[in-house]
């Protein structure tokens, strides 16, 4: 055998500037189609997040899939295991507008879609999926 190891990598890098606030977490759905950023740290002004940012990683392009219910503050996400669904905790900023709430993106579409909204009494800091 005579490949290297580890095997040389011939990937471009690809990068994005969050001025003002830094990304906490990164989901990767199982299907390896696509790559969200989920969690933020806001600083205490900041105004209500309306878009989940996310690469497409195989057509190679990034986009934004808009928050329903007026947005808040990306807490947290998780992926199932089939890449067909994420769900990412949403925390109420401006609470005359928006409510706690873990959001359903569904990613069997061209692009993902907010499609289902379930309020909490809490702020879903943590959001995990179980497989099944």
């Amino acid at each position: 055998m005579t490949s290297a190891c580890p095997p040389a990598v011939n990937e471009s890098l690809t990068s994005t500037a969050y001025p003002g606030f830094a990304p906490s977490q990164l989901v990767i759905t199982g299907d390896s189609k696509y790559a969200f950023v989920t969690g933020y740290a806001l600083p205490a002004n900041a105004t209500p997040q309306s878009a989940l940012d996310y690469y497409d990683i195989t057509a190679k392009s990034a986009g934004t899939a808009s928050i329903a219910a007026g947005g808040g503050q990306l807490t947290s996400g998780g992926a199932t295991l089939d890449g067909r669904q994420l769900y990412v905790g949403v925390k109420a900023i401006d609470t005359t507008t928006q409510t706690n709430a873990v959001h359903m993106f569904d990613l069997t579409g061209a692009t993902p879609s907010d499609t289902k909204q379930i309020s909490t009494t809490f702020v879903p800091q943590f959001v995990a999926v179980q497989p099944k």
